[in-house]
C-alpha cells in the first residue's frame, strides 16, 4: 500500500521476495479488487487462485485446487472483478481461455464466457484473456490478448461477443489496431473505451460515437454502431 504523500510502501499482503502458497504467500498476484469494506481479492495467478486477504493472512475465495479447466479449478487467473451486490466474482483464465463466474463462499464456479482450455478466435472464444469488467448494466468487457481485440458481451447474452476494438488475429500498431490489449477501461458516461496496448507500448482511447477526434481515426466502423445501439436501449430502458 502506498499512501498518498509518502515515499515509501508498506507491504500488506505476501512476503516481499518469497513466492509461496500458504496462505501468508502470494506467487505473481496479477490482479486486486479492493470491497466496499476494504477487503483485497487478488488474483493470486501461480496459484491459480482467488484470495480475500484480512490481516496477516488469507481465505481462499475461488479455485486453489491446483492448476485446470474444471468447475473448480482456475487456470492462471490474471483478471478480477467483483459484483459486491450480487456477491460474484467474475475471473479470466489466462491459460484456460475462459472467464468463470464464481459466487462468494461456493466451492464451485461457472463458465460463462469462452471454451475451457481451448482458445479459438470465433465469437464464442478467447485466446488468453486477461482483463474482464462489467458496466452498471451487467454487459461484460473482456480484453482478449492474443487476439488483438477487444470483446463484448451483452447482458443476457453471454455466450457470443461482438468485437468492438481490433481486429481479430491481426496484431499490428494502426489506429484501428491492438497487439497484445492486457487492459482496459470504460467511460461509460461518454461511452469511451482506453485500453492497454501491451505491445505497442500506448493507451488507445476508442470513442463509440465519434469518427475523429483532432484528425485521429477511432473506432466508429460498421459493427460499432450496431453496439451503440445496443448500449444506448439497455442505458434507457
Amino acid at each position: 500500500m502506498w499512501e498518498k504523500g509518502s515515499s515509501n510502501g508498506t507491504t500488506v499482503a505476501g512476503q516481499t521476495g518469497i513466492p509461496g502458497s500458504a496462505l501468508n504467500q502470494l506467487h505473481t498476484p496479477e490482479a486486486i479488487w479492493v470491497d466496499s469494506k476494504k477487503n483485497l481479492y487478488i488474483a493470486d495467478l501461480r496459484n491459480h487462485r482467488i484470495v480475500r486477504w484480512l490481516s496477516q493472512s488469507s481465505t481462499v475465495v475461488a479455485g486453489g485446487n491446483g492448476q485446470g479447466d474444471l468447475p473448480n479449478q482456475l487456470n492462471d487467473p490474471v483478471g478480477l472483478y467483483f459484483d459486491e451486490p450480487n456477491n460474484d466474482l467474475y475471473i479470466s483464465n489466462y491459460l484456460g481461455h475462459s472467464i468463470t463466474k464464481w459466487k462468494i463462499g461456493e466451492t464451485v464456479g461457472t463458465f460463462i464466457a469462452g471454451t475451457p482450455g481451448k482458445n479459438g478466435a470465433s465469437s464464442t472464444q478467447f485466446d488468453s484473456p486477461s482483463t474482464v469488467a462489467l458496466d452498471k448494466n451487467g454487459n461484460m468487457y473482456i480484453a482478449d490478448t492474443s487476439n488483438h481485440r477487444i470483446q463484448l458481451f451483452c447482458y443476457g447474452s453471454l455466450k457470443e461477443g461482438k468485437t468492438i476494438a481490433g481486429i481479430t488475429g491481426q496484431n499490428g500498431n494502426n489506429p484501428n489496431q491492438l497487439n497484445f490489449p492486457h487492459d482496459l477501461a470504460l467511460d461509460i458516461q461518454k461511452l469511451d473505451l482506453y485500453i492497454g496496448d501491451s505491445d505497442n507500448n500506448r493507451i488507445q482511447k476508442f470513442s463509440f460515437i465519434s469518427q475523429s477526434s483532432k484528425g485521429i481515426k477511432t473506432m466508429m466502423e460498421r459493427q460499432f454502431i450496431f453496439v451503440l445501439l445496443i448500449i444506448s436501449f439497455v442505458l434507457l430502458y
